[in-house]
């Protein structure tokens, strides 16, 4: 799990492409950035992160 510092977003790594990283989140958004704009998510942002994915689940469930 990774910290993107340009869109203030923690993420998963889906893909590495030389120097550029591809993150997504629950939600299914993904992005590109390169790896000088990442460092390691602390504890708080990947808590954050697993409560959207949790918060996501739920939504979808709701909305079948």
């Amino acid at each position: 799990m990774l910290f993107d510092r340009t869109y203030d977003m923690p993420g998963t790594v889906r893909a590495v492409d030389g120097a550029f990283v591809v993150l997504e989140r629950p939600t299914g958004l993904t992005w590109r950035v390169h790896y000088r704009h990442l460092r390691p998510a602390t504890p708080w942002q990947h808590r954050q992160l697993l409560a959207l994915a949790h918060l996501h689940a739920q939504r979808l469930r709701g909305a079948l």
